[in-house]
């Protein structure tokens, strides 16, 4: 007798409920997104520098740098540690467009272990009616090491960031493993360093002459 295939007499039952249910696992628009889809957050380019007529104030001729700078690092810290967006867009001279960025990252991420890096801190007065405090700092997440250059105006409120340049200097995971033949270590070369090596030597024994007899 030759074998055959018998369909099931009782067909499938798939109940709306179920394709529903499948159909909103699948909706990409019901996913929580780490960030808005205008992630851009139309940060402004080309605006006018934050003269003193328009702060209404000058930084003083006998700022204390390092002091000041100091202080802004302490807030800026404090509100980023503990995810605060709205204390975080505050320090800022124009928040808006960071303040909707800081809500929708802090969530996920948070920085800690900020520390002054060189040059030290300093004001600059590129001109008579624009002055601003630059420093460097550097500072951890749970996945990167980073480092900002962050430019700081004085307004009659006190002081506000006007910039916040940061990059990512490693990833914690994925550090970056030397060359195994020694051939390039940082941004120098093998040539390089050997021909420091033999240029900056100060022997003890000096040979002259290789002849044999």
């Amino acid at each position: 007798m030759a074998p055959f295939v018998q369909d099931s007499v009782t067909p499938d039952i798939v109940s709306m409920a179920n394709i529903e249910s499948k159909s909103a696992a699948l909706n990409h628009d019901r996913v929580q997104k780490p960030v808005a889809d205008d992630f851009m957050y139309d940060f402004k380019y080309n605006h006018h520098l934050p003269t003193t007529d328009i702060l209404g104030v000058d930084i003083p001729a006998d700022c204390d740098a390092k002091k000041e700078a100091e202080g802004i690092v302490a807030r800026l810290a404090k509100t980023m540690s503990e995810g605060d967006a709205q204390a975080f867009a505050g320090l800022f001279l124009d928040y808006d467009a960071i303040l909707k960025a800081a809500t929708d990252l802090f969530p996920q991420t948070k920085a800690r272990s900020f520390q002054f890096l060189e040059p030290v801190p300093t004001v600059a007065r590129p001109y008579t009616d624009y002055s601003y405090l630059q420093f460097v700092v550097s500072f951890e997440t749970e996945l990167v090491v980073a480092s900002a250059v962050i430019n700081a105006v004085l307004t009659q409120d006190g002081w506000r960031i006007y910039t916040m340049h940061t990059v990512a200097e490693g990833l914690k995971q994925f550090p970056e493993q030397p060359a195994p033949d020694g051939h390039m270590t940082g941004i120098t070369s093998w040539a390089s360093q050997r021909s420091e090596a033999i240029n900056n030597v100060d022997p003890e024994i000096l040979i002259i002459g290789g002849g044999q007899k």
